[in-house]
């Protein structure tokens, strides 16, 4: 990878990491209904951006989590069942308890009726108020008359959904201890 692409791929990650950090700082005690009203934008200091990025390692996300995803992934292909899994496999091993759902359906493309599959992970199903990430990880279908092309579409979906598993692991112990302050409460 250049040094160019690893300093874009840090700029998009640490601008995700700043969302969830804000995120983790503002939901504190203040009840959502009130909240919303007064919410003020929160601009990290330089010392909090590397606390927060302190526990990614992109060297790693590339390894574990985008080489696997870096296949023909179009709807209802092996590839496609591969990273479904390899997506729900991570977040199920995460200690901070992401319950994984899926919604598989069937839509019409201009190729015809192909299946698709959501993946839903959630930390708790009860909350009145949630943060929504989100990427899609299939790649292009090319119909069997374009003579055998591929698309894998690394930066159309592979490296938003390397980053968001890689983003869920290095916030893993926090949100871990959110969900217990948030039972304690």
């Amino acid at each position: 990878m250049t040094e160019r692409s690893r300093g874009a791929s840090k700029m998009r990650l640490c601008s995700t990491v700043a969302i969830w950090v804000a995120f983790i700082h503002c939901v504190a005690a203040i009840p959502w209904t009130q909240e919303k009203l007064h919410h003020r934008a929160v601009t990290l200091t330089q010392e909090e951006i590397v606390a927060a990025l302190t526990p990614t390692d992109l060297e790693q996300m590339w390894q574990r989590d985008l080489r696997p995803l870096l296949v023909t992934r179009y709807p209802g292909s092996p590839g496609s069942r591969a990273v479904q899994e390899h997506i729900k496999t991570t977040l199920g091993s995460l200690g901070a308890g992401w319950e994984v759902t899926v919604d598989d359906f069937v839509s019409q493309t201009p190729y015809g009726q192909l299946p698709f599959t959501n993946i839903i992970a959630n930390l708790n199903a009860s909350a009145s108020r949630r943060l929504v990430l989100a990427c899609h990880y299939d790649s292009k279908y090319y119909p069997p008359q374009w003579h055998g092309k591929e698309f894998q579409g690394a930066t159309d979906s592979a490296a938003p959904c390397a980053m968001m598993l890689e983003l869920a692991r290095a916030l893993d112990k926090e949100l871990k201890a959110q969900k217990v302050v948030a039972r304690s409460m």
